[in-house]
């Protein structure tokens, strides 16, 4: 199974300043929601690489429900690599998790 991670594009104009930039979220192959990342400290590539943040928590979209249902890992992650590589293992050990056209 294959997921691609994304990062928001970086706010411009004149009230940027006011948002802030989420962590990188994971799409399965289809581009449907699979996953992201949370934080309290807002996303910059900076703190990402250096690891000046808080904790990590992933959060995985539940398609076994029919409403939009997020189970978050009881893990907390150091680093972005670390939760990024979380995801693929947790989804084969919880494949109800997985919705039913991607598997």
């Amino acid at each position: 199974m294959k997921v691609k991670w994304k990062v928001d594009p970086k706010e411009t104009g004149r009230y940027a300043s006011f948002f802030k930039r989420n962590w990188p979220s994971a799409y399965y192959a289809d581009g449907q929601y699979c996953a992201g990342i949370v934080c309290a400290d807002d996303y910059s590539p900076h703190r990402a690489r250096t690891g000046q943040h808080e904790p990590l928590k992933l959060t995985i979209r539940d398609y076994s429900k029919p409403e939009l249902t997020n189970v978050t890992a009881k893990a907390r992650y150091a680093t972005l690599e670390e939760a990024k590589a979380a995801l693929l293992p947790i989804l084969e050990k919880h494949p109800h998790l997985i919705p039913k056209a991607t598997s």
